[in-house]
């Protein structure tokens, strides 16, 4: 079987975007990174083409933040995953892939550290917002935003912050507040088709066990549904998150699936609270 690896050119999006919408809830991240040309920009996406079809592909995706290492998502056919591990180069990043492509992957990273993520789904619930929360606009909050986000208060934070706001696309935050202090944060993110990713759920630890996050979540959520007419939202959660687990449980999240993630010269995902 001869594969070809290609960089994706205009003329092959079409047909990327069928193959990614094959499996929309696995492909969710990549689906909106190819979807959305402020997020398109940040990437670079690859393709594995065997006999005519796209067979695989793999997205590199850049963030602003360069605390942040660049996220790499490779998915298809065992070979194509092989093939498709030639063009990563970067010195330090997270691999998301199948847990079929795992073992491939690890071979060609071998001191990658595995973590395992549960991708989950929710459609149309009851929700329970039994605390003030607020849908954050552009611009607001951005203080407390990057403190929740365990960031550092400095000029080049904020002007970071503030760009990214400015160049959202069908992208939500939302906060939860005790009193007048910001304590819960979540977002909420439009993929394709009224399809919908969840991510960026944190409450500061002084906070958790009081129906914080719920709140938070559970308004993003109704909002999602009600306000912007989803049909269903998806997350993908660090299986050593137990917390976070039995949050996104509580609210009517149902696993259907698993992904490994691998830490290549970074334990971006071992710190991780998302």
């Amino acid at each position: 079987m001869s594969i070809q690896i290609k960089e994706l050119t205009h003329e092959l999006l079409p047909a990327f975007r069928q193959y990614l919408k094959q499996d929309r809830f696995m492909n969710a991240c990549v689906l909106r990174d190819v979807y959305y040309p402020n997020l398109r920009k940040k990437c670079k996406f690859y393709v594995a083409v065997n006999k005519k079809k796209i067979d695989g592909s793999a997205t590199v995706y850049y963030p602003q933040n360069k605390a942040y290492p660049p996220a790499i998502w490779v998915s298809g056919s065992k070979e194509s995953a092989s093939n498709l591990c030639d063009i990563i180069h970067e010195d330090k990043a997270t691999i998301n892939t199948t847990v079929e492509n795992s073992g491939i992957i690890e071979k060609r990273f071998p001191k990658a550290n595995r973590c395992k993520a549960d991708l989950m789904l929710i459609q149309k619930g009851k929700f329970s917002v039994k605390h003030d929360v607020k849908q954050v606009k552009p611009g607001e909050y951005i203080e407390e935003r990057i403190i929740l986000a365990g960031g550092k208060i400095n000029k080049k934070t904020i002007d970071l912050w503030k760009k990214m706001d400015k160049e959202k696309e069908d992208s939500y935050t939302y906060i939860g507040f005790a009193g007048k202090n910001a304590v819960s944060t979540s977002s909420t993110a439009h993929v394709v088709d009224k399809h919908w990713l969840v991510g960026w759920t944190y409450t500061k630890p002084e906070y958790r066990k009081q129906g914080y996050a719920t709140s938070v979540l559970s308004k993003a959520l109704e909002d999602t549904f009600e306000k912007f007419g989803g049909k269903y939202a998806v997350l993908f959660v660090l299986g050593h998150n137990k917390p976070a687990i039995t949050l996104y449980c509580k609210t009517g999240f149902k696993k259907i699936g698993e992904m490994i993630w691998l830490e290549h010269n970074t334990d971006f995902l071992s710190k991780s609270i998302v």
